[in-house]
């Protein structure tokens, strides 16, 4: 007998179109381990690897110069990316980054707001979370853009969108934890940081965050 899944489908680093995981399971000395095949491996500076309040190793950042400094991640004119984060405090008017690929897209606190920022041909399409997040809280934050809108949401469910053109060509290398060029850093924990060269759908990113959430006390 065949049974059909009822679930959607639920894209792991073996789907060809992630080209960035990083995990606090794969960290040695000052590398972090890509598992998404594509070698953009990260190089750690003062980040330290930590337990969360559930035993999963994760990435803590101390706000003040922590990093992880990956290889660009190439072409990513629509795309999307993920992380669980857990915010000890925010600077307040001023972005906190959680990813950064130089100037083509972002992924950041303002206010203790998400905000997904990315670059087409006129500027930015910054797009901010319509509800402030809590310290001290593990949420899966994530950004897909397609072309035509710019979306954020917050633990697999959609908070806001607006209107947005495909992301320019990306330069530079990617961090997690800070924006180099602007000394904007980030305070707190992060973990799963996953980017793809594609649109993930809304099922799809509900399907991770319920696949993931138990390892973060959701």
């Amino acid at each position: 007998m065949i049974i059909k899944p009822t679930t959607p489908k639920i894209y792991t680093p073996h789907d060809p179109s992630c080209v960035l995981n990083l995990s606090g399971h794969d960290i040695a000395a000052a590398k972090i381990y890509d598992r998404s095949g594509k070698g953009n491996h990260g190089t750690i500076s003062g980040a330290l690897r930590k337990p969360s309040n559930y035993g999963l190793p994760v990435l803590s950042f101390d706000g003040t110069d922590d990093r992880v400094a990956a290889s660009d991640v190439g072409e990513t004119i629509n795309g999307a990316m993920l992380a669980w984060i857990n915010m000890k405090s925010f600077t307040a008017s001023n972005y906190n980054q959680i990813i950064s690929q130089d100037d083509n897209f972002q992924l950041t606190l303002f206010d203790g707001y998400v905000v997904c920022r990315v670059r087409d041909n006129v500027g930015w399409k910054d797009v901010s979370s319509i509800n402030r997040i809590n310290a001290n809280c593990w949420i899966l934050v994530a950004n897909s853009w397609d072309g035509l809108k710019n979306k954020v949401y917050l633990n697999g469910i959609l908070n806001n969108e607006i209107s947005a053109g495909n992301c320019i060509s990306p330069t530079g290398i990617l961090t997690v934890g800070c924006h180099v060029s602007y000394s904007l850093f980030f305070h707190g924990n992060i973990d799963g940081v996953m980017i793809y060269n594609r649109v993930l759908s809304a099922q799809e990113i509900i399907a991770y965050f319920n696949q993931t959430k138990h390892l973060f006390g959701q």
